[in-house]
């Protein structure tokens, strides 16, 4: 199933087979042998593009129904055998340093309210929002801009600033971030996760360029981890606030850029979600705000 998804999210099994670290064979052998067990064709392959037939479309709802709901029968009975009688699920995106910004809430909130158990997990904003949606998660922990919609409302938890990631060696990693600007990286090729992972984050950066008069070079990595491979081997830089996983690293070096503005994470739900564990949650989140964090 990993493949099916894969290439129904890409639209591509080259991109596919990158996505999951594997030849494009192997992935074409894999969706052939499953349409080959249900007995419909469930994509069409273009020269450019695959796209998912009526019948691709209505597997890949179903399916992604069943797999939401295994994960919260796994979830429920763990939290059932260890004596918990609620249950809040938060989902947070891939390359985050939680332990600066989401696990201090957990704990705490674990501490106050030791019979709610919180259920963890990650995914990009497209298959997030879809969670988000359906109520297979309670709670998105990431930026509202990314989720924002007339159906969800949002709680601000803390603010970080944004820069580039570069590798330690580039030829501004040894200047004060004071005296750079976006100018200075002009000429850098910018690392963006593909549009089906973070659509907005790309977009954002090419605007601010090209308000410069610039038309930034580009490439897109798979994932996370790709992008980050990609920077250690020179290929190019990210944009990422200092909470990216690999700001700390020193294979790398984060430069903090006052015109690439600053990150707020946010608490996401949607507004028609009865899960009751959340108001006890809010109302938690909202103390924890007003003592920790009361500029946000």
């Amino acid at each position: 199933m990993t493949a099916f998804f894969a290439v129904a999210q890409t639209k591509s099994f080259s991109k596919a087979a990158d996505l999951l670290f594997k030849n494009q064979s192997a992935i074409s052998r894999q969706i052939l042998a499953l349409e080959k067990e249900l007995g419909v064709q469930l994509f069409i392959r273009g020269s450019r593009s695959v796209v998912l037939t009526k019948a691709g479309q209505v597997f890949k709802a179903g399916m992604e129904k069943v797999t939401d709901l295994y994960q919260a029968v796994l979830s429920n009975t763990h939290a059932a055998q260890s004596g918990y009688i609620a249950e809040v699920r938060i989902c947070t995106h891939p390359g985050t340093l939680y332990s600066n910004i989401l696990t201090p809430v957990v704990l705490a909130f674990e501490k106050q309210h030791p019979e709610i158990f919180v259920s963890l997990q990650t995914s990009y904003s497209g298959d997030a929002s879809r969670k988000l949606d359906e109520h297979s998660v309670d709670f998105v922990f990431w930026r509202w801009e990314e989720y924002s919609s007339i159906s969800r409302s949002y709680m601000n938890v803390v603010e970080r600033p944004n820069g580039f990631l570069l590798p330690a060696d580039h030829p501004k990693a040894s200047i004060a971030p004071e005296d750079l600007t976006l100018d200075d990286f002009k000429d850098d090729t910018f690392i963006l996760l593909s549009d089906y992972i973070a659509p907005k984050l790309a977009s954002r950066l090419i605007k601010k360029y090209a308000a410069l008069g610039y038309d930034p070079k580009v490439l897109y990595a798979p994932d996370l981890d790709t992008s980050l491979l990609w920077v250690s081997a020179r290929r190019g830089i990210i944009a990422a606030s200092d909470q990216c996983i690999a700001a700390g690293n020193p294979a790398f070096r984060f430069v903090p850029l006052q015109q690439l503005g600053r990150t707020i994470f946010s608490f996401i739900w949607d507004k028609q979600n009865d899960n009751p564990s959340m108001e006890v949650f809010l109302a938690f989140l909202s103390d924890y705000v007003a003592e920790h964090s009361p500029s946000v």
